[in-house]
């Protein structure tokens, strides 16, 4: 990390990120993960037609492309999903 440069997860910013993410944990399906789920969500904007998931084990890959296969999430999980949408203020310590 440069010198001086503030990691994205300080405390501050991670509590606030854990706990959006599990409000999203009730609507996962039975038998899909929250990384689908979200990879599936982003994909649902037909402006984006590609996105770069991170992936450190040869599963993680076989995952990722699995989403892109399994097609856009069911509308009704989509719009229930749009309604947690967090805009986050920036802070001086965060930018």
């Amino acid at each position: 990390m440069a010198t001086g440069a503030i990691p994205t997860f300080v405390p501050e910013n991670l509590k606030a990120s854990v706990e959006h993410a599990e409000a999203l944990r009730p609507l996962i399906p039975s038998g899909m993960s929250m990384p689908e789920m979200a990879m599936r969500f982003i994909l649902n904007n037909p402006t984006v037609s590609t996105i770069i998931p991170g992936m450190r084990k040869i599963r993680h890959v076989e995952a990722n492309l699995a989403c892109s296969d399994a097609g856009p999430l069911p509308e009704a999980l989509h719009q229930a999903l749009r309604l947690h949408r967090w805009d986050r203020t920036p802070t001086s310590w965060s930018q």
